[in-house]
């Protein structure tokens, strides 16, 4: 009796979580392409909502026209609750505005897609990106590589939490970060828009991630140069501390996970690639809600919810929005394409997903920003950009995800940042930019 009871419990307990695991699995929707892409052709009419409206599972219906297609099954749950919030100013510093009136006319798109004879602002004004322009992917793209950033971004702490569905946290890694730019500084008008450094009119910007939890990996580090030439290579070194020493890194490798996570080096920001390497097609103009100004500046556990919780509960805008197709030129890109959304105004992105060989849909990646004059950091005061809040990646074919965000009481800025931990205070300009990315202080692990 006992025997037959135990297995009867046993077989119930097997079918709880076999159901339990097929629900989560069904909920997220392997979308075709082509709904996507007549999804976009599609007039939305009027919205259904209004700023202050908060939405929940019952209101999908209104939501449907303003979330991409391909993110509905992640966004639309039954724990939900969008806050509709004014649409809001966010251009950018005067001196980018400036640089923008100054240079706006000289920038134009070579025969292969590169940027030439461009200075500082936006290289394209948005009124001139325009479908139907054999060019107009380019132009946004450009806009999006050199959008108003200030000095770049710069954080004592990241975090990221790899989630199962149901949110389980399986792993969580976490670092330092920072990435800098060199030239086309709209700050820095008296030095030809350039940091006063020996060689620096030859980068774009440098980047530097270290990798501080958990411990099996602590100390891995991570240095890369992007170059102004649009068709050089970029360079990068990793200091392997289980190898103990410095090895160069292949830049295919900016294809692979990192640190094994959702992620590829090349999403960071939604995209980190270089333009040059993929070919961009301009596929619409529309107005869609999006997270440009969330309000809060770290997020927990309990400001997030969705079949994995790593969808930030926040305002969200409606806001003119380029929806954009990308198709990497490497044959072996794991990627076949991705789907790339840049706000008309800042030039910033909210939403992409990435593509498989058979045009199904593998991954989707939400951007969260803050806006700097909300005060969050007081540091960004005055800067007027967002700065990175979050970065959601749901793998849809595999059902998992990743937040990452930035950590407790961590400091996220664009403005001037303290030097090299626990040498310098040395602000991150001149000299002192130079020195925070110089790849020897790789073999010393920090």
């Amino acid at each position: 009796m006992l025997q037959k009871a135990f297995l009867v419990g046993l077989v119930v307990t097997t079918l709880v979580l076999v159901s339990s695991f097929v629900l989560w699995a069904q909920e997220l929707e392997l979308v075709k392409l082509d709904e996507c892409l007549e999804w976009f052709k599609q007039d939305p009419g009027e919205p259904q909502f209004k700023p202050g409206d908060v939405l929940t599972y019952k209101d999908i219906e209104k939501l449907k026209p303003w979330i991409p297609r391909e993110f509905w099954s992640a966004i639309f749950t039954k724990d939900m609750k969008i806050t509709i919030a004014e649409t809001r100013d966010y251009s950018p510093h005067p001196l980018y505005l400036e640089a923008t009136k100054k240079f706006g006319t000289q920038a134009r798109i070579g025969p292969k897609g590169e940027l030439l004879d461009y200075v500082a602002g936006y290289p394209f004004p948005s009124d001139s990106i325009k479908v139907g322009d054999p060019q107009a992917g380019y132009k946004l793209v450009w806009n999006w590589e050199y959008r108003w950033q200030n000095e770049g971004l710069g954080a004592d702490h990241w975090e990221g939490w790899l989630r199962s569905p149901g949110g389980t946290i399986d792993r969580k890694v976490g670092g330092l970060y920072k990435r800098t730019y060199f030239t086309h500084r709209a700050d820095l008008p008296e030095n030809n828009y350039t940091v006063e450094a020996p060689d620096a009119k030859d980068f774009q910007r440098k980047e530097w991630v270290q990798i501080t939890m958990p411990f099996d990996v602590k100390d891995t580090t991570f240095v890369s140069f992007r170059y102004a030439d649009s068709f050089k290579e970029d360079d990068g070194w990793a200091y392997v501390p289980a190898l103990r020493r410095v090895r160069r890194m292949s830049m295919a490798t900016r294809a692979d996970s990192f640190m094994g996570t959702e992620y590829t080096i090349d999403d960071f920001y939604n995209f980190s690639g270089r333009p040059a390497d993929w070919e961009w097609k301009l596929i619409n103009r529309r107005k869609m809600l999006t997270s440009i100004a969330i309000d809060k500046k770290t997020i927990t556990d309990n400001d997030l919810y969705g079949h994995h919780k790593l969808i930030p509960i926040t305002r969200w805008e409606l806001r003119d929005t380029f929806i954009v197709d990308n198709i990497p030129k490497w044959e072996r890109h794991p990627y076949a394409r991705k789907l790339f959304y840049v706000d008309v105004q800042t030039m910033y992105s909210t939403w992409t997903s990435a593509w498989d060989k058979k045009n199904e849909l593998w991954k989707g990646f939400i951007l969260g920003w803050y806006w700097s004059e909300d005060g969050f950091n007081p540091q960004n005061k005055g800067l007027r950009l967002p700065v990175w809040a979050s970065l959601t990646c749901i793998d849809y074919q595999n059902n998992k995800g990743t937040i990452a965000m930035p950590g407790p009481d961590s400091k996220w800025t664009a403005s001037v940042y303290q030097g090299i931990p626990g040498e310098t205070t040395e602000k991150m300009s001149g000299p002192g930019t130079v020195k925070y990315f110089d790849i020897n202080r790789l073999t010393r692990g920090r």
